[in-house]
């Protein structure tokens, strides 16, 4: 018997020894924000800010989908797409180490910047993007391609998350102003708060690994 802890899955086709493992990364908050976490109020805007700051290439099919969501945010009113596309991954071997630290500054701040960053899949089923933004406490804007999250039978993600399925792609824009237009700006703020004690409890190294009994445990009682 084994258990299998993978980041690449699908909802609809997983096996049940198989469970989501997160895309780790480092405290962003420790190592760019002097460890405080930078909390972004609610806009009066009537177009919601969508941050974007990542690899985007329409000559490969495995980004389709993340090119589909990059259109429907840049084609929808009422959105207002911050994005900063590029032709290469921020974590390229092939770029200068300078280039990508220039790359990740760019990202973050893309992120604070903006009321919600997108989040896509890209050459997989998952995206380590999702664990930078929670990491940053900020409010993914989801698009669920069949995917399954790290402990998503204990965590209701959907719960903290503007989560779109890819099937409403055409709907974006709709989605994500009624979204915008209901949370209050007390909400809003405290949203990001939760986000990243959420990040903390169950994205990061140390609390990914602290939880793994719950995964373990009732595994070996059958």
């Amino acid at each position: 018997n084994v258990i299998v802890l993978r980041t690449h899955l699908f909802r609809s086709s997983k096996e049940i020894y198989e469970y989501a493992f997160p895309g780790w990364c480092r405290d962003l908050v420790a190592t760019h924000l002097q460890g405080k976490l930078m909390l972004r109020g609610k806009t009066a805007d009537l177009y919601p800010s969508i941050g974007f700051a990542g690899h985007v290439n329409s000559l490969e099919a495995l980004y389709q989908q993340r090119l589909n969501a990059v259109l429907a945010v840049q084609q929808q009113p009422p959105l207002w797409a911050n994005f900063v596309l590029r032709r290469h991954f921020h974590g390229d071997a092939r770029l200068q180490e300078q280039e990508r630290k220039r790359r990740e500054l760019q990202f973050i701040e893309n992120s604070l910047e903006s009321d919600y960053s997108l989040v896509v899949r890209g050459h997989g089923n998952w995206s380590i993007r999702l664990g930078e933004i929670l990491c940053l406490g900020k409010i993914p804007l989801f698009i669920d391609t069949d995917c399954v999250l790290p402990y998503d039978y204990v965590v209701d993600w959907k719960k903290y998350f503007l989560w779109v399925k890819e099937a409403d792609l055409d709907r974006i824009g709709e989605i994500v102003y009624e979204y915008h237009s209901d949370i209050s700006a007390e909400e809003y703020v405290e949203r990001q708060k939760t986000l990243r004690s959420l990040w903390q409890e169950w994205f990061s190294p140390q609390g990914y690994c602290k939880n793994l009994w719950r995964t373990i445990v009732p595994w070996l009682q059958g």
